[in-house]
Order: C-alpha cells, then sequence, then structure tokens
C-alpha cells in the first residue's frame, strides 16, 4: 500500500495508519485512550513535522518529558513503534531510518506503594458506599477482595470453574502475575 505523496507528515501518516491499520486490526479499548495523532502533534512534534524528518533522539527526547507525567508510557511506545513500522512496511520510511531503532522502551516513575494499610471498621462503611456507584462487576470484585482477604492476583485468578455455586466457596488455585 503506498501513501499519495512520498513524505507525509507525521499527522497525516498516523491518521492513515488509524484508519488503514488500527481500526481493522487492533482492539479498541488497547489503544483508543491514547491513539489520538493530535496528542503527538502537541507533545511530539509540530503537526507538519514530516515523517521522514522525526529522529531517534527526539523520540528519546519525548519519553524523557513524558516520563515527569508517566501516562501511558508503554502503550505510547508501542503506538509510536506500530507507526513507524507500518511507515517501513507502506514503504514511507526505509527500514535503517527508522527512527523508534534504538528507542528502549521507557520506563514509568514507580509510585511508593505503601504496603500493609488495611481499612478499618469505620472506614469499610465509607468505601462500600463509593463503591455503590461503579459498574456492577467492579463492586462484586472490591467486596470480593475486601471481604475475603483475597489479594489482586488472587481475585484475577477466579474463573468459573473454581467457584462452587452450591456451596458458597471460590476455591484459590493460583495466583494470577500483574
Amino acid at each position: 500500500m503506498h501513501l499519495d505523496n512520498d513524505n507525509p507528515s507525521f499527522g497525516d501518516f498516523a491518521i492513515r495508519w488509524n484508519k488503514n491499520f488500527a481500526d481493522v486490526e487492533l482492539e479498541a479499548l488497547l489503544l483508543k485512550p491514547i491513539l489520538m495523532p493530535e496528542q503527538f502533534n502537541k507533545t511530539l512534534w509540530k503537526k507538519q513535522k514530516r515523517i521522514k524528518e522525526i529522529t531517534t533522539f527526539q523520540i528519546v527526547q519525548f519519553f524523557t518529558r513524558e516520563k515527569e507525567q508517566s501516562a501511558n508510557l508503554e502503550k505510547k511506545c508501542k503506538l509510536l513503534k506500530s507507526i513507524f513500522k507500518h511507515a517501513v512496511l507502506w514503504k514511507i520510511i526505509d527500514e535503517r531510518n527508522n527512527p523508534m531503532h534504538g528507542v528502549s522502551k521507557p520506563k514509568s516513575k514507580k509510585m511508593k506503594v505503601e504496603t500493609n494499610k488495611f481499612f478499618d471498621k469505620n472506614e469499610i462503611p465509607t468505601l462500600l458506599k463509593v463503591m455503590e456507584n461503579s459498574l456492577e462487576h467492579q463492586y462484586l470484585i472490591s467486596a470480593l477482595a475486601l471481604f475475603s482477604g483475597l489479594r489482586r492476583g488472587e481475585v484475577l485468578a477466579i474463573t468459573p470453574e473454581v467457584i462452587y455455586w452450591d456451596t458458597n466457596q471460590i476455591h484459590v488455585k493460583r495466583l494470577t502475575v500483574i
């Protein structure tokens, strides 16, 4: 597949990539929140920056700035890798000029998580009240974790075959690594 011109702007190419690949091949829920090419145009390059002019160092600088906000860095990296991979496949850029070569997968800043922090008996009614406004499955998952003491990975590992409705039991067989 060839585009109308030999060197489209990044924005134009990203829109075409979205229409001809992402909308057709990718799960909408996977990338849609970060998929908008406008976001990259605002933060990465000017709207009319030509795709052949983008350098590896510009992408590295983009991820360095994004680390401060640490919003979906891994997904943004996958997204850019896919866009530039398709620019190569569709013969817009040469494989040797793919600016994503040499870009390491960015790591988000790790948030310090307090361990061993539990809800006390006075906080549980407030938590349940707040959870009432959530979706039913979110409420059920949260209530299950709260009242059973299951860890996140144990809750995620629950499948229909480990639920025994007749005895009101759940058999925790495995832990899902998250």
